[in-house]
């Protein structure tokens, strides 16, 4: 009997054996997993079948080079979009793991040269008709798209004829971008077709100004949300504003989005509305009135400041910010006559008692301009309006939050707002009162410079005596210490000599902080960074009773957010983890809806082996950032952190400072 066909029959017996080993490659694995492929489903329909073919070569039983199984593989290959030197890279490790086992198991392997050569010729021709076989589908997946494009291009020439002739503003979306509009479309938004259109407009739904169902999430540019949100539960259809550039006004109309298959793909037709609600809409611009309330607008209230602060007697002048936190999510869940009655009841309470002096600028905001606006004063509005909130039904989830903004004479509109907004997002974060006043955080910033001052005569002292100071920087989440040279202290600077890693790792306005003998530790802000000489310049000092220093287990931060499912109550969102550790993930959130401090999560992911895991956790603290939100979660102590979280964590973790000590090493 031929040598090759006894370790044949030999490789057959171990093939699950090899395929498992073949299949731990590092390359492997990292490739299946960038292109989504779950590895279970590779080593039964293709690792394992792809090995029983070598056998049957081996013995006799197939020809050389003619595998019927490599067409499907590289047509999995080509569907999952991989490349050819990846193909490469996923083949060639079979090669060596089979011959590994056969020298350290199979007796006398080492000596037949003729096996061996029979081997490899078996794997280089297998090789070569899977690459062979990548070409030529490749080759015709391109000449089929060619000729796709001719044909396409053919017909949306002649869609384009029949998009022009209609009146109505007609465009599809794919995927988020523009595929294609009509005549109407470019017309109204002031451009001469779809190159101009996108450069005007790179979000291409940011042409319309508002929306009558959902304006929050619209404005947050939250658009496929929106898109979904109207679809389920307005069938489709809203009423939008838009600056019509043809009338040079802007424009109340219809729209009516209808989706096309499965993907993000739709078709949006918008048309004007009668000239009944054109004089609507044209009295609400020149009466700068809303017309819901009959309080001012936005443009109203932008009048109403202009007047106060020319009145010789508006020092003092204060504006109360208020925010009816969770109306989007009540509105979503309720009818929207349900919502509009908490909004008017609202409004009467504050025209009431404030009347001319407060306007609704938004859809869930409402503003008071008065000089009597002390914290107490609106701690009182505060709970006035949830009583008269908490009389309507079902809303147990809608709290009022209100900001105390002390006017300048330099204020704009746009700055007061953008205050206004800060205070309420750092209230969000604090999650422990209702009202916040700047005037705390003027104290805040009074405090900090009086901690600096006392921390760098300190340092003073430290740089005489040559103490070294224990600093700690963080690079995607990993702690790097330091015991730093202090080289030199100004008023509001310090100047230091770090390890290299740190040095590489640290950027302009990354943080590191400082640890002190007792409690405050100190987090300072890096201003500049000098690597090759391993410098970095401090500044901003802040007390810090606790920070990053006080973290008990590793965290990591992904290279990329991961996709995770987030329950809370009836409200399921799909955002990004960002970091974690074994008792904490920290995710960005684009809205709170009904999440705040202390809510308990249900947080589904996917970390490793392709399986889903359920984790269980409660909010720990929220972080406003830019038009985004950071949820610190506390995790609870779940079977799925040792099953899934701790191997995640540590290979992330070695990941990372292999990408360090390379970055050191550059």
């Amino acid at each position: 009997m031929d040598n090759l066909y006894k370790i044949g029959e030999w490789v057959e017996h171990n093939k699950q054996i090899i395929v498992d080993e073949w299949l731990e490659d590092i390359n492997i694995t990292t490739i299946l997993k960038k292109h989504k492929v779950s590895l279970n489903k590779f080593s039964t329909n293709f690792a394992i079948k792809i090995l029983e073919y070598s056998i049957n070569v081996m013995k006799a039983k197939e020809e050389i080079g003619n595998c019927p199984v490599m067409n499907k593989f590289v047509d999995y290959m080509i569907k999952h979009k991989i490349k050819s030197v990846e193909i490469l890279q996923i083949c060639t490790p079979l090669r060596s793991t089979l011959l590994l086992n056969l020298f350290k198991s199979y007796p006398n392997f080492a000596s037949d040269l003729s096996s061996i050569k029979k081997i490899l010729k078996i794997f280089d021709a297998n090789l070569a008709g899977v690459l062979h076989n990548y070409d030529e589908l490749q080759h015709k997946i391109s000449s089929f798209t060619e000729q796709r494009n001719l044909t396409l291009k053919t017909y949306l020439n002649r869609l384009q004829i029949i998009l022009n002739t209609q009146e109505n503003i007609i465009f599809k979306l794919n995927d988020g971008e523009i595929f294609i509009g009509n005549r109407a479309l470019y017309r109204t938004a002031g451009v001469d077709g779809l190159e101009k259109f996108k450069e005007k407009y790179p979000q291409p739904l940011s042409f319309i100004k508002s929306a009558n169902c959902y304006n929050t999430v619209f404005q947050d540019q939250n658009y496929v949300e929106w898109i979904n949100l109207i679809l389920q539960h307005h069938q489709g259809q809203c009423k939008i504003k838009l600056f019509n550039n043809i009338e040079n006004k802007t424009s109340l109309m219809n729209m009516k989005i209808t989706k096309i298959g499965d993907k993000n793909d739709y078709v949006f037709s918008i048309q004007e509305l009668t000239e009944l609600h054109n004089k609507k809409i044209k009295y609400e611009e020149v009466g700068n009135v809303d017309t819901l309330t009959n309080l001012h607008n936005l443009k109203g209230f932008e009048e109403l400041l202009e007047r106060k602060l020319k009145d010789t007697d508006h020092h003092n002048l204060k504006i109360l910010m208020i925010e009816l936190h969770g109306l989007s999510l009540y509105n979503e869940t309720n009818s929207e006559e349900e919502a509009d009655t908490v909004v008017k009841n609202v409004a009467n309470t504050l025209k009431n008692q404030y009347g001319d002096d407060v306007a609704r600028i938004d859809y869930d905001r409402f503003v008071i301009l008065n000089n009597n606006l002390t914290l107490d004063v609106s701690n009182e509005i505060v709970k006035e309006l949830e009583s008269i909130i908490s009389s309507s039904p079902n809303t147990e989830e809608l709290s009022v939050n209100a900001a105390v903004v002390l006017l300048e004479d330099s204020d704009t509109i746009n700055n007061v707002i953008h205050h206004g907004e800060m205070l309420l997002n750092h209230l969000k974060a604090k999650g422990s009162q209702n009202v916040v006043d700047d005037t705390a955080l003027t104290q805040a910033e009074t405090k900090r410079l009086k901690d600096e001052k006392k921390f760098l005569t300190l340092m003073k002292e430290y740089k005489i005596d040559k103490k070294t100071l224990p600093v700690t920087n963080y690079y995607l989440e990993i702690p790097l210490k330091s015991d730093a040279k202090i080289l030199n202290i100004s008023e509001k600077e310090m100047t230091l000599s770090v390890r290299k890693i740190s040095a590489v790792a640290l950027h302009k306005h990354d943080h590191i902080y400082i640890a002190m003998p007792a409690k405050p530790n100190y987090r300072a802000t890096i201003k500049e960074v000098n690597i090759e000489k391993n410098q970095i310049i401090l500044e901003r000092f802040e007390a810090m009773e606790s920070s990053a220093l006080d973290r008990k287990n590793i965290h990591v931060k992904l290279s990329d957010p991961l996709e995770v499912l987030v329950k809370s109550g009836k409200v399921q969102i799909l955002e990004g983890l960002e970091s974690a550790s074994i008792d904490a993930f920290v995710i960005l959130v684009n809205h709170l809806y009904n999440i705040e401090k202390d809510s308990k999560l249900d947080i589904f992911a996917t970390l490793i082996n392709e399986k889903e895991e359920e984790f269980k956790g409660v909010v720990f603290k929220i972080i406003p950032i830019a038009d985004k939100f950071k949820l610190i979660i506390h995790l609870e102590p779940t079977k799925s952190i040792q099953n899934s979280l701790v191997p995640f964590i540590s290979q992330r973790q070695i990941e990372i400072i292999k990408e360090l000590q390379d970055k050191t090493s550059y």
